[in-house]
Formats: C-alpha cells, structure tokens, sequence
C-alpha cells in the first residue's frame, strides 16, 4: 500500500556532488533493506523516419550498433531504468499527418536493454498509425521490457505497468500534446491523454484509486508543457501537485525537449521536464543540456536522491550522452538551481 504518511524528506538532495540549496535537508541512512533505486532519463528516440542516428547504426556491425547509444552512460544505470520512447519501433510506413515522424527499425529495441520500463504517452507514438503503435508494443514485449500509456484503446492505455524488485512499482502515463488523433478513445488505439487538464485529473483520480493499495510506489509520467520552456506552466504544477497529493511518490515530465525544475512537494518528488536524452529527432539542438535523475526509495518512500549532469550529444560521438565533469558539470547545475528556485 502506499503511504499516506506525513512527509518530509530525510535527504540532502545532492546534485551530482553538489547540492543545490533549495531547502532540501541532509541525507539519511535508510532505515530498512526494502528499498531500491529509481533511475529515470527524459526523451529517447531510436530513429527519424531512417534519418539521423539510423544510418550511423547501420553501418555497425550490430553488436557494436546496440551499445552505442548508452554506451557512455550505462554503468550509471541502477535499480528500475525508466525513459520516455519518443517514438515507433516499426517497419509500417503509412504515417499520420503531422510534422515530424519518428521510427526505427525494431531490431533496434536491442539498443533499449538498459532499461526496465518506457512511458507511451506521447505525441508521436502513433506516428505510424495503429499497425505502428502495435509492432511497438509487440517490440517491447518480445524484447521484455515493460511500457505503459498508450494501447488499443483508452482503457487499455491507462493500465498501469508492475515491476517488482524489493519493492512493487507502479508506473502510469498520461499526455497533454496531440494533435487530436493520438489520443485514445473508447473504442480507438492511442495514448492515455488529452487537451483538457481537467480530463486528465479524472484520469488520475480514477487510476490512482484503481492501483493505489496493490503498490509500494507510485510513479506517474506526464508528457506535457512548452517546447523550449524551462518553467512548468499552470497546468503542469496543477497535476503534478494534484499527483502528489492522491498518492504518487515520483512525478517524472518530459515534452519541452529542454530541462525544468525540480520541486520537492510535501511528500512527494516532481521533474517537471527531464529534457532530451538520446534524441535522434534533433540533429543538432541548441539545448544539450540534461540529467540523469536517481531516486532511492523505499516503502516509507523517498530517502534521498541526486541528479548526474549530462551532455546528450556532442560533434565526435552524435546522439551518444554523456556524464558532465568539471567546470561543464558546475555550469549544468546552475542552470538547474535557476530552474528550481521559485515555486510559488
């Protein structure tokens, strides 16, 4: 069951080795072996439609092709590994009218190994109409790792996804950003989401009392916000708060392809964006700022975490990430500490 509990945190939240002074206290010892650690990256996007990082791939022998993505970050892998896929894993090539459509062959599912579970709900997992939405799903189950928020129907796509490892997670995804045909309907594939805040905080509501007594933690995903925004906007303070409030322990936001803040709200966690991670939907973005974010946990809830600076891309390794260092680690996080200061 998750806790109810009164909650302050017991934790100096540490940016990498550096804490960001935002009113976080000190970090404890856990006080319990039930615990595990959460580590959550924002956007991932294995392909552009056969452009970008897929012609970098093919012409590696393909054991050398499915490390190369995380090849620099992986050993920084712990715990329950959770990203956003930004996109289709599909050979369908029928797309739906939008501006850009993102897939990639699915053998490269194989470059998805580092991690336990993926969030669906997002503007491009039905780039690739239903037929590319399913060959993703019948991907990522083949390949056994699990997904959440978008399926066959809108039911279908607000089941949550379990994974139990010392602790039971619960992972559940919505989107805010269309367009309009990406979400799904009663008797429509798609991803769990809509336009209207308000629908989604029925969502929540329903959701969360469905899954709230079978699970330790709660982590709930919203693809949500501004393009290029470091700053939640109403809405997104709204329902991250509002999640927080009914029962989840983590909120992890991803869309504005850029990081935003982190809030620390009464007894829960809150990334308002994780930003890009490994994008192959950008070639070059002016933003390569992100994080990789790692939260321990255990049935009381959060104990501490921190947060790794990375670069998500550079001239001599494209669409490889990497762990900052030095004075480029330094400026990262204050960056960071800009976004998080104000919370009002």
């Amino acid at each position: 069951m998750i806790s109810r509990r009164k909650f302050i945190l017991k934790s100096a939240i540490a940016i990498g080795s550096t804490a960001l002074n935002l009113k976080f206290p000190a970090i404890a010892k856990s006080e319990t072996k039930k615990e595990n650690i959460l580590t959550a990256v924002g956007d991932v996007c294995l392909g552009f439609d056969g452009h970008h990082i897929e012609p970098i791939l093919n012409n590696m022998e393909e054991k050398e092709a499915f490390e190369y993505p995380f090849l620099n970050v992986k050993r920084y892998f712990e715990g329950i590994r959770f990203c956003n896929l930004e996109g289709t894993l599909t050979n369908f090539s029928k797309r739906i009218p939008k501006g850009f459509n993102f897939k990639a062959d699915p053998k490269y599912v194989n470059c998805l190994k580092y991690f336990d579970v993926v969030t669906l709900a997002n503007n491009h997992t039905m780039d690739f109409c239903r037929e590319g939405l399913e060959e993703t799903i019948s991907t990522l189950d083949k390949a056994n790792i699990k997904h959440f928020g978008a399926s066959a129907n809108l039911n279908e796509a607000r089941k949550e996804a379990y994974i139990e490892d010392n602790l039971k997670f619960c992972f559940l995804g919505y989107s805010l950003i269309g367009p309009e045909a990406v979400f799904a309907k009663e008797q429509k594939e798609g991803t769990a989401g809509s336009y209207k805040p308000d629908d989604i905080l029925n969502f929540i509501e329903e959701d969360f009392a469905r899954v709230k007594y079978n699970s330790d933690i709660l982590v709930v995903s919203f693809h949500w916000g501004i393009e290029g925004s470091h700053y939640p906007n109403n809405a997104q303070k709204m329902l991250a708060r509002y999640s927080i409030d009914i029962g989840a322990d983590v909120v992890l936001g991803h869309h504005p392809h850029v990081l935003q803040g982190i809030e620390e709200y009464r007894k829960g966690l809150i990334f308002y964006s994780l930003g890009n991670f490994m994008f192959s939907g950008n070639r070059n973005p002016s933003d390569k700022d992100s994080i990789i974010a790692k939260i321990r946990l255990s049935k009381n809830g959060i104990l501490d975490y921190k947060v790794m600076p990375v670069k998500i891309t550079s001239i001599e390794k494209p669409y490889q990430p990497y762990v900052l260092e030095g004075r480029e680690k330094e400026k990262a996080l204050n960056k960071l500490k800009m976004y998080s200061k104000i919370w009002d």
